[in-house]
């Protein structure tokens, strides 16, 4: 009888050398598993990388998109500092095309801005030292502000200045002429020969400027806006900068206003906003749904300072360009859209021969393409 021999136990090279072959086989085929075609197109939901402000996630289309869920007003880590000393708390997302880019803000607002002849921003935001927060009442703050309203007064007798110079009779009078027109226009400006007189005894400054990309919502009861920074109390706002546009979901007493904006693919210069309400009672609702687009043209002329309270002084040369023009709005019937015109009031100009502001600036318009103005 011949005696059966047991198997060697695998010493500890042997076993070391099996775990790591098997280790690398799983470890490769995982990594093919990640590099198939199909796979490369997948985001995996993740929240590494969220910081304090919001949360990465992945929207419908499966792309990544950020929810904006921090509370700027009442967190003081959304403070950041700038070069004029301001509390700035607004964080912003870019969306757009290759004619047009919008900055949306954690307010809720859209600024659009253009390029074509030189820059320009559209509705450019603009508020009041009333809308500071508390905390920047100190020295510094109140140094600020005080230069603030001195550039203002010296800027008012600039405008006051100006009209003595050029009498209101003569602006009607260069409003009545051709002029210049913008691109793409034909005929005079609709605009009326009072509303002229007016126009040119304004010698203000836009003192509020609420840039837009938001609307209001009358429920038959109350209006209040969808942009986070004018919500009514009870409001709840998502705020989603996603990939191409910037989306906001607002609920408030039972309605819910789910708004994108974006900017379509090419060079079309425009903004398309995509609007969904929702009644969430069981009742029927008589809503009114306005869309708010503010105007507030701030062309951007070459300034070789602008940081600290040289801005000050830079913004108040940039809007008073404005005072080279009458600006008009009006219904067209032809496009069904509303279109704001600026005219200018030198006549002489070439609209075509170099300067650092442009003279004949594109028509802003508004449409409603659900077919219902």
């Amino acid at each position: 009888m011949s005696e059966v021999s047991k198997p060697l136990a695998p010493t500890f090279p042997t076993l070391t050398r099996s775990l790591l072959r098997r280790l690398f086989k799983r470890v490769r085929s995982a990594r093919a598993a990640q590099l198939a075609p199909d796979a490369a197109r997948v985001f995996t939901p993740t929240s590494e990388g969220s910081g304090i402000f919001g949360e990465w996630v992945i929207d419908e289309a499966g792309l990544p998109a950020y929810r904006y869920d921090l509370d700027q007003y009442a967190d003081p880590r959304a403070v950041y500092p700038n070069s004029e000393k301001l509390v700035r708390r607004d964080h912003w997302h870019q969306i757009g095309n290759d004619r047009v880019t919008a900055l949306a803000s954690n307010d809720g607002l859209i600024q659009v801005y253009l390029g074509d002849r030189g820059g320009v921003i559209l509705n450019r935001f603009v508020h009041s030292d009333g809308d500071l927060p508390p905390e920047a009442d100190d020295l510094p703050a109140r140094l600020l502000r005080m230069l603030r309203a001195m550039v203002w007064q010296v800027t008012q007798v600039r405008l006051w200045l100006a009209r003595l110079v050029r009498p209101a009779a003569s602006v009607k009078e260069r409003y009545e002429s051709p002029g210049v027109m913008p691109r793409g226009t034909t005929g005079d400006a609709p605009m009326s020969a009072a509303l002229a007189q007016e126009l040119a005894e304004r010698t203000t400054l836009p003192a509020y400027a609420c840039a837009g990309g938001f609307a209001y919502v009358d429920d038959g009861t109350e209006v209040w806006a969808t942009a986070f920074r004018y919500r009514p109390g009870g409001a709840q706002v998502e705020r989603v900068f996603g990939m191409g546009y910037f989306e906001t979901r607002t609920t408030c007493r039972d309605v819910a206003v789910r708004r994108r904006v974006y900017a379509p693919y090419g060079d079309d210069p425009l903004l398309i906003a995509e609007v969904e309400l929702e009644n969430r009672t069981r009742q029927p609702a008589d809503l009114r749904y306005y869309e708010y687009w503010d105007i507030n043209v701030y062309q951007m002329q070459l300034q070789w300072f602008r940081s600290g309270g040289f801005a000050i002084l830079g913004d108040a040369e940039r809007f008073h360009l404005n005072d080279g023009f009458l600006p008009s709005i009006a219904w067209d019937a032809d496009r069904r859209c509303l279109r704001f015109h600026q005219q200018v009031l030198d006549d002489t100009l070439d609209p075509d021969a170099p300067r650092d502001f442009d003279c004949a600036p594109a028509d802003i318009f508004l449409a409603d393409l659900s077919g219902t103005p």
